[in-house]
């Protein structure tokens, strides 16, 4: 993905939220053996993710929660297939064998734990999986997993432009427009408009949108200072994207 990444250093802080201490010491005194060498796993996993070695991190993750998997650590091997799935950026160039285990590994993360407790930003793994969704052609689970991502960071101006990238490939250019006009006015209200309107001109991943005669005239709008003449309130409804 190239407008939202995941910087590297620091990355168990940004991906994993850490358990309290005091719960820390007291899992750790009951934890079987097995559980040490997975913990151990995923550190040199993390390890290998802030080198962009994923190949390596892939293996890591995958013995750790071969010997005892939990949300964290199926989120952590989905997020490696991802990255190194989609090194383009692109959903229609990404590899279908990553995008496939980045869903096999998110489901199974999600199966364990519904409300994703322990990633520390949910979104993130459903605006990934929204793509892996989409370069496997299941545009229809692409649509609820970009739900889910705006429901849990509704401020994001990013998630609704994807959703209005999504609605183009589908041919639906009333929903296209109305997601184009909630990433601007979402963007307006941090101060990111001028951004939105750069990515949708000079990045290919977006720039299709300008397919769209509404969407340039959308985009031509808020060049000029205009407010979208669509509904961005009707647009902000979680069920939208």
């Amino acid at each position: 993905m190239k407008t939202i990444t995941l910087a590297m250093i620091g990355l168990a802080a940004v991906l994993l939220l850490a358990p309290p201490a005091a719960a820390k010491k007291k899992a750790a005194q009951k934890a079987a053996p097995g559980r040490a060498a997975a913990k151990a796993l995923v550190k040199e996993g993390l390890a290998e993710m802030e080198k962009r070695d994923f190949d390596a991190a892939i293996r890591k993750f995958t013995k750790a929660a071969e010997i005892q998997g939990d949300s964290a650590t199926f989120f952590l091997l989905g997020y490696a297939h991802y990255q190194r799935g989609f090194k383009s950026g692109s959903p229609e160039t990404a590899d279908k064998d990553d995008a496939l285990e980045t869903v096999n590994a998110y489901a199974a993360a999600i199966e364990l734990d519904a409300d994703l407790k322990a990633v520390a930003q949910p979104y993130r793994l459903y605006h990934s999986l929204a793509l892996s969704y989409e370069a496997l052609n299941n545009y229809d689970q692409a649509l609820d997993a970009y739900k889910e991502a705006l429901q849990a960071a509704p401020a994001n101006p990013m998630l609704p432009l994807y959703a209005a990238r999504l609605r183009y490939r589908m041919g639906d250019m009333p929903k296209s427009a109305a997601n184009l006009a909630l990433s601007l006015a979402k963007a307006r209200r941090i101060k990111k408009e001028r951004l939105i309107i750069r990515t949708v001109k000079s990045d290919p991943l977006f720039s299709v949108l300008l397919g769209s005669p509404e969407n340039r005239r959308i985009i031509r709008d808020a060049e000029t200072g205009g407010e979208p003449r669509q509904e961005p309130t009707q647009a902000e409804e979680p069920t939208q994207p």
